[in-house]
């Protein structure tokens, strides 16, 4: 049996499960992220770099990084680069598309 061919994890489930919504965002597919998480940090650099220019439609790069540092009432007061910290990309991502939503409106 490949790699490929073998069940996923309880843990892997749940991170295909949590990529849902950076995959749409981002135009790929859950799999090729899990599977890309499968691999070292990199991929997360990706995702953060992902983030990053998502951002740029809204905020000029002091005011991401402010955002990142500050507290997010979409994250229940957490910032968000600590939330990036733990993986739950998808959290970041929808306080992102609910800041979006200020900017831009519908």
């Amino acid at each position: 049996m490949s790699e490929s061919d073998e069940p996923m994890t309880a843990a892997e489930r749940q991170t295909f499960l949590d990529l849902g919504v950076p995959a749409a965002l981002l135009d790929a597919d859950p799999a090729s992220l899990a599977a890309a998480l499968r691999e070292d940090t990199p991929t997360h650099d990706a995702i953060a770099e992902a983030l990053r220019k998502r951002a740029a439609a809204i905020f000029t790069p002091e005011v991401y990084d402010s955002w990142l540092d500050g507290e997010n009432d979409y994250l229940e007061g957490a910032r968000p680069r600590y939330v990036l910290a733990r993986r739950r990309y998808t959290a970041v991502f929808e306080a992102l598309a609910a800041e979006e939503q200020k900017v831009w409106g519908s």
